[in-house]
């Protein structure tokens, strides 16, 4: 039976998980009971009975933890949502009717796909700091001085 490690994530914590175990601590974790979580994830009685103490106590740490991460919360709801909002930034691409939201739906989908261009940097240290920002607009090279 594996002890909580506080050193793990909470992402590598669930991956000690089977499928029904992980549907169980995201349904305890916004639970006020184990039978409330079991009930919710769609587990039966005799699934909780089946697990040790030891393993109860193990899902209910993690689930206590996931409750605390509120940052994890939001960016799982984030992940859930996430091919629906890529789906709208795609159909925006197919609107005849309105080129601005045409062209920045294309730069949402490049900056997410690609990545955002390069900015450029330049620092010199001749006894005084200068600091040199050029902002790349629409995927084009700079030329370098």
């Amino acid at each position: 039976m594996p002890e909580l490690d506080k050193n793990m994530t909470l992402e590598e914590l669930l991956m000690t998980l089977d499928d029904k175990e992980v549907s169980y601590v995201f349904s305890r974790s916004v639970e006020s009971s184990d039978t409330k979580g079991y009930e919710n994830a769609g587990l039966s009685k005799g699934w909780w009975n089946y697990k040790d103490g030891e393993r109860h106590d193990y899902l209910n740490d993690i689930a206590l933890m996931i409750r605390i991460d509120t940052a994890f919360q939001a960016k799982r709801i984030l992940a859930q949502a996430s091919a629906q909002a890529a789906q709208v930034l795609v159909d925006q691409l197919e609107l005849k009717r309105n080129e601005s939201i045409k062209h920045r739906s294309a730069v949402e989908v490049l900056d997410r796909t690609v990545g955002k261009p390069s900015q450029k940097v330049e620092q010199e240290n001749s006894g005084e700091s200068k600091l040199i920002i050029e902002f790349v607009n629409n995927w084009r090279e700079v030329d370098e001085d």
